[in-house]
């Protein structure tokens, strides 16, 4: 298709009498190759579509090398073909525009791209004039807070108010791969927290990376990204495109090119033209980068709701990622991060979605649903497990499936319809997660099996002791107190670990005091400091757990020794005796199970 774009006619043009076809493009940068070698001798495009004609205005550009170690924070200035000493090239020949024809058959999409050289922007005004995306640059260079985009927090925190979509882009001084890792790591550091619906861009153009390893530095740097969970891409000019960026790993990303001309003439595939940098858009003071979106947005990284779910993670290290959808992951995988927590919805469907999240040290937490936040942020406390489900309309049509990615397990089955998906009792984190709804009754996206991965519930118990004091916990029949040395145990704690909505409730029947009400999952029964021994206990489970165990207990009475077991909040122990428990062991059973011993006289009362 044809837009119509407002251009800056050369005034040389005048003076030289050169004849240009139908056209009116700039002559020094609108239609060039964008300055067609390292030497910057600024040969235009129209030499290449018209054979004749030259341009032959030289550039002086610093093209000294720019040495790692010598970056120092803040002083690093852009110089490439279209920057000199930090700021861009302009000319006499801005002062004038005309209209002239930019022919980009695939373009879908209008959008700019902006750093702190646009200064205070009016992104309303933007908004309203029709400019339907915008990449940002974030900072430049290495990972310091003082190269970092004097505009990015204002420019970043506007497109989320007014919902315009953005991806972002740094640019690059990277001489090596370490280098890059430290740019990729600073874009990571600005991202975080932030919603990107287009990619991460490698601004790939500084006259002091000449000689450098291009495709090296590239692949650390979008890989490092892309590892965090974002789409990335590499912006350059033709020249560069053609004859420096043509390592074979650059085909695995996103290409943005910039040639300021009335076509594009690279012959790769390509997400983005970058068709002029003297545009006028109404919101910004001064002339502007401008760009076309080629092709299908969803082909170039960019993130639009489709019919279906869309769900995003917020990440340890990372933060909130860009939305994914319909099977797409969210998370990472070999980084050893783990999603802290979720957020999905559903798109263009009747009906809602619910979900829960198993946080490591909390537990099950409730249901949320429709864009409502499940798991924990700010506490590093990892999502371990989760339970999706499908309500109204959209549950009798579609079936809802699922996959975690568990550390040291890596990917689980696909679990559905409420089901749990995880693990719990391995204090495994979930790296990554996939959602996709199914027509109802339809096949799976992948093997069923082993989607939840559960340890058995235990009981876990502590005894205080006289004359010791607090011993270390126990589990599942092992002795908690003593034997043989006449010391009573004072204090009981109590708890399930791995229980599935389940609890523990006891209490202790004390010396000179009897029994006391019941308390719960870790609370003291008992008494400390008094010098009061607990003579018999009673012990029952709760919730879920109730329904799949039988819990057992018995003590060791002095002068009695060992009783018979109990279970299922029957008293063990003696009352009326004055002889103190000296020890307990506790165990569970499956429900129905026999007894792990004798349950002949587990509680002896004297009348």
């Amino acid at each position: 298709m044809k837009k119509k774009i407002g251009v800056i006619v050369a005034l040389s043009i005048m003076i030289t009498g050169i004849n240009y076809p139908t056209y009116s493009v700039y002559a020094q940068e609108e239609n060039q190759d964008i300055f067609q070698s390292e030497e910057n001798s600024a040969e235009s495009d129209l030499q290449q579509e018209n054979g004749e004609q030259t341009l032959n205005e030289e550039v002086d550009i610093d093209t000294e090398s720019v040495a790692e170690e010598s970056q120092e924070q803040g002083d690093l200035k852009e110089n490439s073909w279209r920057y000199q000493d930090g700021e861009l090239i302009r000319s006499a020949e801005d002062e004038v525009s005309v209209i002239s024809d930019v022919y980009a058959p695939n373009a879908t999409k209008k959008g700019i791209d902006v750093s702190e050289h646009n200064r205070n922007i009016d992104w309303e005004k933007v908004k309203a004039a029709g400019i339907d995306y915008a990449i940002i640059r974030c900072g430049y260079g290495d990972n310091y807070d003082n190269q970092d985009d004097k505009q990015w927090l204002r420019n970043v925190s506007e497109c989320e108010r007014l919902g315009i979509p953005y991806g972002v882009y740094i640019y690059s001084y990277a001489q090596s791969t370490d280098m890059a890792t430290s740019e990729a790591q600073h874009v990571l550091r600005l991202i975080s927290g932030h919603k990107l619906s287009y990619p991460v861009y490698f601004d790939m153009e500084d006259n002091s990376t000449l000689e450098s390893d291009f495709g090296a530095i590239a692949q650390t740097f979008c890989s490092t990204i892309q590892n965090a969970g974002y789409a990335v891409g590499v912006y350059a000019n033709l020249n560069w495109w053609n004859k420096y960026l043509t390592d074979t790993r650059f085909e695995q990303w996103h290409r943005w090119v910039a040639q300021y001309n009335i076509q594009c003439d690279y012959t790769g595939t390509y997400a983005m033209w970058q068709y002029s940098s003297k545009e006028l858009v109404d919101g910004i003071d001064g002339l502007v980068d401008m760009n076309y979106l080629i092709g299908t947005p969803a082909d170039h990284g960019v993130k639009e709701l489709q019919s279906g779910v869309s769900y995003e993670a917020h990440v340890s290290d990372i933060g909130w990622q860009t939305f994914v959808q319909n099977g797409e992951i969210a998370g990472t995988t070999g980084q050893n991060k783990g999603i802290e927590a979720l957020k999905m919805q559903l798109n263009d469907v009747d009906g809602g979605i619910e979900y829960r999240a198993h946080v490591r040290d909390i537990g099950w937490q409730d249901y949320v649903s429709n864009g409502q936040q499940a798991g924990t942020t700010g506490q590093a406390k990892p999502i371990e497990a989760v339970s999706i489900r499908l309500t109204g309309e959209v549950s009798e049509q579609y079936d809802i499936y699922y996959r975690v990615h568990s550390s040291d397990f890596g990917w689980l089955g696909w679990a559905k319809n409420g089901e749990d998906a995880g693990t719990q009792g391995y204090a495994k984190k979930v790296e990554a997660i996939q959602v996709q709804l199914v027509q109802k009754g339809g096949e799976a996206p992948g093997e069923t099996s082993n989607a939840f991965k559960m340890k058995e519930t235990e009981v876990q118990y502590q005894a205080h002791v006289s004359d010791i004091g607090w011993q270390n916990i126990v589990t599942n029949g092992a002795l908690a107190g003593t034997t043989g040395q006449n010391k009573g145990i004072e204090a009981l704690k109590l708890q399930l670990s791995n229980a599935r909505n389940g609890g523990i409730e006891y209490r202790a029947h004390v010396r000179d005091i009897g029994w006391q009400d019941y308390v719960s999952n870790g609370q003291q029964a008992g008494t400390t400091g008094q010098a009061k021994p607990i003579e018999a206990v009673s012990i029952r489970l709760t919730g879920k757990a109730e329904e799949q165990y039988d819990i057992y207990y018995r003590v060791h009475s002095s002068d009695f020794g060992w009783l018979g077991w109990a279970k299922n909040g029957e008293d063990a122990g003696t009352q009326g005796y004055a002889k103190k428990a000296e020890a307990i062991e506790i165990c569970l059973v499956k429900k129905g199970d026999s007894a792990p011993g004798s349950t002949e006289k587990a509680f002896l009362k004297n009348n």
